[in-house]
């Protein structure tokens, strides 16, 4: 008989690390990046606005207390036409890039626009106009070229959509451990069958089995050897 820690260590001296392999997105989950995964982007990729509004110049004399010439729309997914110049604003959706000339959002709600509407004149209430007010800046989150995720971090489901958003669809991990169980002992038996005298079903096999399947390892379950050497080896 053997200790734990020398069984530990007997078998921690026979481990090789795993090649690296390359899993589509949704099945990197619990498995560990070989590589550092790294931006190929700008987030967000342009300064946006965080609300839904209208994009001004901050530095416009008295744009919060008259009437400003709304030049166009733009949603998400579009891109500005026009620049921004004394006087005029620009509607804008959330998400939707920022134009050129302005330098903060007033939402609609500090506004006398309906929501709904297109207005072709907007007044602004209600407080100063900063500059950046309501605008998330290009690369806030993260810019080109930074690492995201590190060599030997373990993928979670949270990291997915980060996964997404850098366009790294083919994940670059090491290889599962492969783990194979084998239950020994006269008296085991099949958990389908029904023990009789001197024998009970084979319970440890199928726990090993479902332990090592959740921490990620490809399982073998090679079934139940009988205490004979030879079949042992075999």
């Amino acid at each position: 008989m053997i200790t734990i820690d020398e069984a530990r260590s007997r078998i921690l001296r026979q481990v090789r690390k795993n090649p690296t392999t390359h899993r589509p997105l949704l099945e990197s989950v619990g498995l560990v990046l070989a590589e550092d995964v790294i931006s190929d982007v700008d987030s967000p990729p342009h300064d946006k606005s965080l609300v839904d509004g209208f994009a001004v110049r901050s530095s416009d004399e008295g744009v919060a207390s008259r009437q400003l010439q709304v030049m166009e729309l733009v949603t998400a997914g579009e891109l500005p036409t026009v620049r921004v110049q004394p006087g005029t604003a620009v509607q804008i959706m959330t998400g939707a890039p920022v134009p050129e000339g302005a330098d903060a959002v007033v939402m609609v709600e500090q506004t006398d626009a309906d929501q709904m509407s297109r207005p072709e004149q907007v007044c602004i209430r209600g407080g100063n106009v900063v500059p950046a007010q309501y605008i998330l800046l290009r690369g806030a989150a993260m810019k080109r070229g930074t690492e995201v995720l590190p060599s030997g971090h373990n993928v979670r489901s949270v990291d997915v959509g980060l996964l997404a958003e850098v366009g790294c669809c083919q994940v670059p991990v090491i290889a599962p451990p492969r783990v194979a169980v084998l239950a020994t002992g006269n008296e085991l038996i099949d958990a389908r069958q029904l023990p009789t005298a001197g024998r009970i079903r084979n319970s440890n096999g199928p726990l090993l089995c479902a332990l090592s399947a959740s921490l990620g390892t490809r399982v073998s379950d090679l079934g139940i050897a009988p205490d004979q050497t030879r079949l042992l080896r075999q």
